[in-house]
């Protein structure tokens, strides 16, 4: 592959953010009155934002819909517990910081798109110290223009200066394979993240690799 530009996603792709986001649902299902839930279950129903997060977590349930004014009181409880510490247990995953430091050596501009809003995102990436890296940085704070909708990353190559065909999306999920598609961008799915138990190598990406690091080699790069 030799892309213009990567765009990738954030959690469950570069950062190991379940640890966070589970302190803060079980802060809000405490003050709710309602049991908490372990971190290793809690795990697949992250990836599809933040309101899908708190219903699941409400109802126990993949699947579930609590009433709407009940996921409301519980979206703002559960953001203002996760606003206290969006980075205390979140890491980047292996190999993630390597990565960007090749690409960005190579002069490869890179995004950061994500369904996570721009007050959690900002933060975290200051927080782990890759900030620096990303000349673009799309966040989730319009619900209606998330992945899978293309939008977000065509607003990111528009950013980068890049033609949406030339860009190499990094993703976790379907709904990144869905959205880099639908962009008619090319796309490499990680195996360790956020998938929602699917099978990813029954999801037609161009590539599905179990390590950050593996996509230097399916990339040309020409250090600088």
């Amino acid at each position: 592959m030799r892309p213009a530009g990567v765009i990738l996603d954030l959690d469950g792709t570069m950062v190991d953010s379940a640890p966070d986001l589970v302190h803060a649902v079980n802060r809000m299902l405490t003050e709710l009155g309602r049991p908490t839930v372990l971190l290793a279950a809690a795990r697949s129903w992250i990836g599809n934002g933040v309101r899908r997060l708190v219903e699941r977590a409400l109802s126990g349930d993949y699947y579930g819909c609590p009433e709407p004014l009940l996921v409301d009181k519980a979206c703002s409880l559960f953001e203002s517990f996760y606003r206290e510490n969006p980075c205390q247990d979140s890491v980047l995953f292996p190999g993630v910081e390597q990565t960007l430091a090749r690409f960005s050596a190579a002069g490869l501009p890179l995004a950061c798109v994500t369904n996570k809003p721009g007050e959690f995102t900002q933060p975290l990436l200051a927080a782990l110290g890759i900030a620096h890296h990303f000349a673009s940085v799309v966040v989730g704070d319009n619900r209606r223009l998330h992945k899978p909708d293309p939008q977000p990353l065509l607003q990111a190559a528009r950013q980068l200066t890049v033609p949406a065909g030339q860009c190499l999306v990094v993703g976790d999920s379907v709904n990144d394979l869905r959205a880099a598609r639908a962009a008619g961008m090319t796309v490499v799915l990680v195996s360790y993240g956020y998938n929602q138990g699917a099978d990813l190598h029954q999801l037609e990406a161009d590539a599905v690799i179990d390590s950050i690091a593996e996509i230097l080699q399916l990339v040309e790069l020409t250090e600088k």
